[in-house]
């Protein structure tokens, strides 16, 4: 479905319009517009005013649920700034966190080498996986790193550098 049209009853209903053609469905991936803020794993409960009961119907059905995600942190993002101040997200050749424009805002790219910042990572995401999510279609943002390839290359946890230069 097209991202302005996921929520709970369109998702509902496009998998109900293949079951009734007789066409199996094994999984559906609901699109980015299914949190309140792109990357935050807080579901938008004017969207999925049950998610649970959405995720069980699915899987009583035999459809697994995947949630679009990306590794971008939005700068609108209440988490943004913590995530900054915290060394969470990559960082420029000097040291400076470096928002770029992407399909859905402008954010920076979370740095997943740092022990810390995936910890948090990993409970932000169980907010969905304890409501039986099955996985994430983690969608193309590792592209912009060549952003940070043509200046210099990118620094992760510890000062590492993080890109191949």
């Amino acid at each position: 479905l097209k991202n302005s049209l996921g929520n709970q009853e369109n998702e509902t209903a496009l998998i109900q319009g293949y079951k009734d053609n007789n066409i199996p469905v094994g999984g559906l991936n609901v699109d980015s517009e299914w949190a309140t803020e792109f990357n935050n794993f807080i579901v938008d409960e004017t969207k999925f005013p049950d998610f649970k009961g959405f995720v069980d119907g699915m899987h009583e059905d035999g459809v697994r649920v995947i949630l679009w995600a990306t590794s971008m942190i939005n700068v609108e993002n209440p988490d943004y700034e913590m995530c900054r101040r915290k060394n969470y997200l990559l960082r420029d050749s000097h040291g400076v966190v470096r928002p770029m424009q992407w399909w859905h805002g402008k954010g920076a790219l979370f740095d997943y080498t740092n022990p810390e910042g995936l910890e948090w990572w990993h409970r932000q995401m169980d907010k969905v996986l304890l409501a039986g999510v099955d996985g994430f279609k983690a969608d193309g943002t590792d592209p912009y790193i060549v952003e940070y390839e043509v200046t210099g290359g990118a620094l992760g946890y510890d000062d590492k550098v993080v890109t191949h230069r």
